[in-house]
């Protein structure tokens, strides 16, 4: 049967109708007598609207082609749907033959791919290509295609848009092999890096260590137990059964990724995820380890030793590396975080490293001077006895061995009276004992400080700071008749009226 065919140009389009010429004696008189008219829908005597012959409407410009195929003429209308037109894609002819449609490809696809294309639409127009030569160079979906356009190419893949899973990039490294065609530093997926497998590190952990305060000043080892991910030494992380090799993902085909496109008003769409099936891996397990039950990590307990360095602080974090857990397949393990606390005591207060203390002593002793003895326990202690000789003293958290010529025994009470010795004073520090000098005529709030009796410096121990010594003057509320006599001797003796004065204070800068 023979076909009429009506071009008209509508710049920037032009449209192209073509339909089936039917006999004139099987036409409407009305539509007989017009052949020849001009008019797209009743040349022929063909109407678009009121019967069921097939019609193609063919629309072209100089940027782009695409082609409607009428999928069904109803009485009361005509549903078309657009299609893209393969063989104008790969830019040849429909009698292309096998060898034409692969080298056409090859040519394109290494024009527009986006690795070498930083055109906008290059990533677009690679996937048209590859679309196209993968309908094309497959005879059964040519075959379809050529008979029923791109609607019977769908039908085989469940005959919606979304349904194509094709990666044009496994589709061009298939075509290339795995070096990319050439083109040095290109991944497949189209990301511009590398192709490698995925390397996961272990979760890190944390845990909290208290701490004496003398440990925190002159440091200490502490030994604990942690429960964390060790990766299965039989299955070396792989979670597979030994002798089993592991499967690639049928699902992306060893990529570790899928995507999906759709078709949508705007062109096409796609979107590259995670493989749900294999979680990235490339790879599934067939037979599972028994001991990590395919996990390829075990929980175990494990004995740690921290040491810890002189000078911290509450808040100090340790770093032990490697001691986190160990990562999924055989990954690098996490680090271990251990975070510190330290006990306070009343007596001592810490200010970066520096030490402050208060140190109370009577009205006498400020008037006249004294020497105060420090010691490092914090019991109570009085003086019985001098001898010479060796002596080794067990003191709470500290043993000292000293060798004297003379030394005050001291040893601690066993009720709970206080003993205070005329020439020693209590009080407590972080060292052995010293002697802290008391000046004639110190002043209540003065501060004496002992040099290089505080704290080392984090990790540069041979720098230490003070000790500083906050002086409180004790007034008793109650004195003897010998006590007031002799005062008010005293007093009449000064050259200066007796008054109520106002304390001076003296502080030293940490």
């Amino acid at each position: 049967m023979a076909t009429a065919s009506t071009s008209y140009a509508l710049l920037p389009y032009s449209l192209g109708f073509t339909t089936p010429d039917r006999p004139k004696h099987l036409l409407p008189p009305s539509a007989a007598a017009s052949t020849s008219s001009s008019s797209p829908f009743f040349a022929g005597g063909t109407h678009l609207r009121t019967h069921t012959s097939f019609a193609s409407i063919s629309l072209s410009s100089s940027s782009s082609t695409s082609k409607l195929n009428k999928v069904s003429a109803k009485r009361y209308g005509t549903v078309v749907s657009a299609s893209a037109d393969y063989y104008s894609t790969l830019g040849i002819p429909k009698s292309a033959s096998s060898k034409e449609i692969k080298a056409a490809y090859r040519s394109l696809a290494r024009q527009y791919h986006p690795d070498v294309n930083k055109q906008p639409g290059a990533t677009e127009k690679f996937k048209e290509i590859s679309t196209a030569y993968e309908v094309l160079s497959d005879d059964k979906k040519r075959a379809l295609y050529d008979q029923y356009g791109e609607a019977g190419v769908k039908s085989t893949v469940g005959g919606s848009a979304g349904s194509y899973t094709t990666n044009p990039f496994d589709l061009f490294e298939t075509f290339f092999g795995s070096n990319i065609g050439g083109f040095p530093g290109m991944d497949p997926s189209g990301f511009g890096t590398p192709r490698r497998s995925t390397v996961i590190k272990g979760e890190d952990i944390r845990y909290d260590v208290m701490l004496e305060f003398s440990a925190a000043i002159f440091g200490a080892e502490k030994e604990f137990v942690l429960s964390h991910l060790e990766t299965c030494e039989v299955c070396t992380g792989t979670g597979a059964k030994i002798g089993s090799k592991m499967r690639i993902c049928s699902t992306c085909g060893g990529r570790g990724q899928v995507m999906r496109t759709e078709q949508t008003p705007f062109g096409m769409f796609s979107q590259v995820s995670v493989c749900p099936k294999c979680g990235g891996n490339g790879e599934v397990i067939y037979e599972y380890c028994r001991k990590c039950s395919g996990e390829g990590r075990i929980r175990v307990r494990k004995d740690i030793k921290v040491k810890i360095p002189p000078g911290v602080s509450k808040g100090s974090i340790l770093r032990v590396a490697g001691e986190g857990d160990a990562g999924p397949k055989g990954g690098p393990s996490g680090d271990l975080f251990v975070y510190l606390d330290v006990e306070e005591i009343p007596e001592i207060q810490r200010d970066g490293i520096n030490l402050n203390s208060t140190v109370s002593v009577s009205y006498l002793d400020a008037i006249l001077g004294a020497v105060v003895k420090q010691l490092f326990d914090m019991g109570q202690y009085c003086s019985t006895n001098t001898i010479p000789g060796k002596l080794r003293i067990s003191i709470p958290h500290v043993a000292l061995k000293l060798e004297f010529r003379s030394l005050t025994i001291l040893a601690r009470l066993s009720n709970s009276e206080p003993c205070e010795p005329r020439d020693a004073k209590q009080v407590k520090t972080v060292e052995g004992f010293t002697e802290l000098q008391i000046p004639p005529g110190t002043q209540p709030g003065d501060v004496l400080v002992l040099a290089r009796k505080g704290a080392p410096k984090l990790n540069r121990p041979s720098i230490r700071g003070d000790h500083l010594f906050t002086i409180k003057v004790s007034i008793p509320k109650r004195i003897s008749a010998k006590e007031r006599e002799v005062l008010e001797e005293l007093a009449s003796l000064s050259s200066t009226p007796t008054r109520r004065s106002q304390t001076r204070s003296k502080v030293q800068q940490a």
